[in-house]
C-alpha cells in the first residue's frame, strides 16, 4: 500500500513528519525512495509533542504526518481527545495531509480510543491498513482509503491485480458480510489484554528496576526503556544465542533515537516458557551495562 501511495503522492524525494517509534519496514520503504524523514518522538507521557510538532509544519515543506488512528505501536500509546482535537487544527492550518496508519487500529483493547481520521480534514486523508494483523497470515492484503486521485488509485491497483488471489478476497468480504470477524476481533482483544496483563505481573518479578514502561493500551508488545545504560545491540545478541528474540528500539527510528528501548512481545506460550524468557533478559540487561 505505501508502495501505491509512493507513486500517487510523488513522495519521493519529499519531506514527511513520523511519530516515533516507528514501525521499521515503513521507516525502510521511505528512505530506500529518497523521503526525508523528521521523526517526531512521543514524550515519557504518553502524548506528541505540539510546539515541537507546530515548529516542523511552520519551518520545513512538510507533503505529509505519518500518524497511528489510535494507538500507536510499538509505544503502545494513544493520545487524548484533547490532543487529537489540537493535532487535527494543526494539520488543517498548515494545509497538511495526514496519512493515517491504521494496521493495528482494530487491537485497541478500550473501545474509546477514536480513529484521527474523524477530526481531519477528508480531502486531505489517506488512510492505510491491513487485514493481516487481525485474521492472519492468509489474508496478505492491504488497502487504502481516500476521497481524492481516485483514478490514478485505481490505475495503481489494477497494475498489482494479477498478485492477488481472488478467490481469498471473497473469502475475506464473507467473513465480514457474516460477522463473524466482530466475533473474533472482541475474543482477540480480550485475549491481548488478559496476555499484557500477565505479563505486567511478570515484568514486575523479573525485571523490577532494570526497566520502565507504560501499559500498552493495544496489540501484542511491550516498549520497554532500560534504567541503566546499556548497549542494546549486546543485549540483542545474548538473547538471541538463548533463542528469545526481542527488537532493539534503534530499529524504530530512522535517526538512531530509541537506542535504550526494546519491544517484547506478551504473546508467549506456556508460564514456564514466559519466566525462562524474561529471566534470561533481566541477565543479558545486566552483563550489558556500559556504565
Amino acid at each position: 500500500m505505501l508502495d501505491i501511495l509512493i507513486d500517487v503522492l510523488a513522495l519521493r524525494g519529499t519531506t514527511m513528519i513520523v511519530e516515533s517509534p516507528c514501525d521499521w519496514l515503513i521507516l525502510r520503504l521511505l528512505q530506500d525512495v529518497g523521503v526525508r524523514i523528521l521523526e517526531l518522538p512521543w514524550t515519557a507521557e504518553g502524548g506528541l509533542d505540539r510546539d515541537s510538532l507546530e515548529r516542523l509544519l511552520r519551518d520545513e515543506p512538510v507533503r505529509l504526518v505519518l500518524l497511528s488512528s489510535a494507538v500507536s505501536l510499538p509505544a503502545g500509546v494513544c493520545m487524548s481527545a484533547h490532543e487529537r482535537l489540537e493535532l487535527a487544527r494543526l494539520l488543517e492550518r498548515y494545509g497538511c495531509w495526514l496519512l493515517e496508519n491504521d494496521t493495528f487500529g482494530d487491537l485497541s483493547f478500550e473501545a474509546t480510543h477514536a480513529a484521527l481520521r474523524e477530526l481531519v480534514n477528508p480531502e486531505r486523508l489517506v488512510v492505510f491498513s491491513s487485514f493481516e494483523k487481525i485474521l492472519g497470515q492468509e489474508a496478505p492484503y492491504g488497502y487504502l482509503l481516500c476521497r481524492r486521485m481516485s483514478g490514478e488509485l485505481q490505475r495503481q491497483f489494477l497494475l498489482r491485480s494479477f498478485r492477488l488471489s481472488s478467490i481469498r478476497q471473497r473469502a475475506i468480504a464473507r467473513l465480514y458480510q457474516s460477522g463473524r470477524v466482530d466475533q473474533h476481533l472482541h475474543a482477540l482483544r480480550d485475549q491481548l489484554s488478559e496476555q499484557a496483563a500477565r505479563m505486567d505481573q511478570r515484568l514486575a518479578q523479573h525485571l523490577e528496576g532494570q526497566v520502565t514502561y507504560r501499559m500498552p493500551a493495544a496489540g501484542a508488545t511491550f516498549w520497554l526503556r532500560s534504567t541503566h545504560a546499556v548497549d542494546m545491540r549486546q543485549a540483542f545478541q545474548r538473547l538471541l544465542a538463548r533463542q528469545v528474540v526481542v527488537a532493539p528500539g534503534e530499529l524504530f527510528s530512522a535517526s538512531g533515537l530509541h537506542h535504550q528501548n526494546l519491544r517484547l512481545s506478551h504473546t508467549f506460550h506456556g508460564q514456564p516458557n514466559l519466566d525462562v524468557a524474561l529471566a534470561a533478559l533481566s541477565e543479558a540487561l545486566r552483563q550489558a551495562e556500559t556504565g
